[in-house]
């Protein structure tokens, strides 16, 4: 009901997260999303619950249950560059849709992790303005522009304008706001 909701509500594309252990139980939201006529992604959600290997054949499922993008997610923010080259090389030796990395900054490698993604053919980075988000955060959207612009990477985005908004409307909530817990 919520699904149909947002597409009479003008939603064109739709992200399905399930744990990457239990990733088929994603598939019949899959199906639907595109009776809908809604773009289905597919978030492994805690990918590191799966070896590299089985994530790149789960990939391939979504894929083939009708996912248009597959992400990678490093829910606990644990993940080095290395694992993620591992996990998002593993999908991409197996599919062909677009791949997404989702990175948390528990461990403060969320922007590292985002770059690694990107150059093992990712091309759907998550970020949120300061790293708002769960635990420590995520990829704050800001820095991740100023680094893929630094690396010759064009996201179509102004850093100065994303810096100053992040301020405007980010700026007095983040203020108000404890310290993430890394925990």
């Amino acid at each position: 009901d919520q699904m149909k909701s947002a597409r009479e509500a003008g939603l064109d594309f739709i992200r399905i997260g399930y744990n990457a252990p239990e990733i088929e139980k994603a598939y019949p939201y899959i199906h639907y999303a595109r009776e809908l006529g809604l773009i289905p992604c597919l978030n492994f959600m805690k990918t590191y619950g799966v070896s590299p290997e089985k994530f790149g054949e789960l990939a391939k499922g979504g894929e083939d249950a009708g996912a248009e993008a597959i992400y990678c997610v490093d829910s606990a923010g644990s993940m080095f560059p290395e694992d993620v080259r591992n996990y998002v090389g593993s999908a991409r030796s197996s599919c062909r849709c677009t791949l997404g990395f989702h990175g948390h900054s528990n461990l403060q490698f969320a922007v590292a992790n985002s770059v690694e993604a990107f150059r093992c053919g990712a091309r759907m980075i998550d970020t949120t303005l300061f790293g708002l988000g769960r635990s420590a955060g995520n990829v704050p959207t800001e820095i991740a522009i100023a680094v893929f612009k630094r690396m010759g990477i064009e996201t179509g985005l102004d850093v100065f304008e994303v810096m100053d908004a992040a301020e405007e409307f980010m700026g007095p909530l983040m203020s108000q706001m404890q310290m993430y817990d890394m925990m």
